[in-house]
């Protein structure tokens, strides 16, 4: 699991739902038995004050322990379907009240994705005639994974998004585009199964103010690094542009005198330039076709407007 601030509030029903999925350990059980008697929400049960009192090192010893508690609760384990959207909501809450930071949050949304089975719940804006192959997409989950991937590549500098901005404000970009789409998923999670929702819309964390060092593993902040290193892409075709355009009508020019050595000098400069424009006009647009059909391809999504 991935810590307390991803279980807070959890309930029985809940963690039943998590424990059916396999996506509790001993740890976990041990801080939810104590959190529950905390907020007498134990049901009486001996077998999770056991638990809560004398913490058991392993799951073995542990998810027996676990289950009777459950039973004597009144709380059953239940079917595969309904853990997997359990936990659904639970995580999508998490993050988006900011409990958990996006990115860690993310990654047990990963776990619950390679656990589901053969469940699926589609995102409300998913196309059933269009690719089929995203990341997390029977789950609903393949926006998210769109900022969940720029966040990872922004440690080589290869993001496609907000890749203008100095790297601290993109990951906090990403985090607000995830956080956004997180609260999509869940309103229409709760629109479709209005008995996973009974403490209603989860109301946006300040998750800034939890911004640590830690949250951006995949960066080496000792390295000083403050932006992407080396040009962009479109600095690199600017430079190549100018570069073209110096040397292409000196190219053009001397290929036309040796081709028809009898016209004009002045004639052969103008034809040269057009044609270097031209040559120029061309490279951007199939360069602007390409970016446009890669991103479409990777991310699911159109060129940014």
């Amino acid at each position: 699991m991935t810590g307390m601030h991803l279980l807070e509030g959890t309930s029985p029903k809940q963690a039943a739902a998590l424990w059916t999925l396999g996506l509790l350990n001993a740890d976990d059980i041990g801080i939810l038995a104590a959190s529950w008697l905390e907020r007498g929400e134990d049901g009486g049960s001996t077998a999770l004050a056991e638990i809560a009192l004398n913490r058991p090192a392993s799951l073995s010893e542990a998810g027996p322990a676990f289950e009777t508690a459950l039973a004597e609760m009144g709380v059953s384990l239940p079917a595969l379907e309904e853990p997997v959207l359990v936990a659904l909501e639970l995580y999508l809450r998490a993050i988006i009240e900011g409990r958990v930071l996006p990115m860690k949050g993310m990654k047990a949304l990963d776990e619950l994705d390679d656990r589901r089975g053969g469940v699926v719940f589609r995102h409300p804006a998913h196309d059933p005639d269009g690719p089929q192959n995203y990341a997390g997409a029977e789950l609903g989950l393949e926006h998210l994974h769109t900022w969940y991937r720029e966040y990872s590549d922004a440690a080589d500098g290869s993001t496609w998004y907000y890749n203008e901005l100095p790297i601290e404000e993109q990951l906090a970009r990403f985090d607000e585009e995830l956080i956004a789409e997180a609260l999509v998923l869940h309103r229409h999670l709760c629109a479709v199964h209005p008995e996973l929702c009974g403490d209603g819309e989860p109301r946006v964390g300040a998750y800034k103010d939890r911004l640590e060092k830690a949250t951006f593993p995949a960066i080496d902040r000792r390295s000083g690094m403050k932006h992407r290193k080396g040009r962009s892409w479109t600095d690199s075709g600017a430079l190549l542009t100018l570069a073209w355009l110096f040397l292409g009508p000196v190219l053009f020019f001397f290929w036309q005198r040796s081709e028809k050595p009898e016209m004009a000098a002045a004639s052969m400069s103008s034809a040269a330039i057009e044609a270097a424009l031209l040559v120029a006009l061309i490279f951007w647009v199939l360069a602007g076709i390409a970016y446009g059909l890669v991103r479409w391809i990777v991310t699911g999504r159109g060129p940014q407007a």
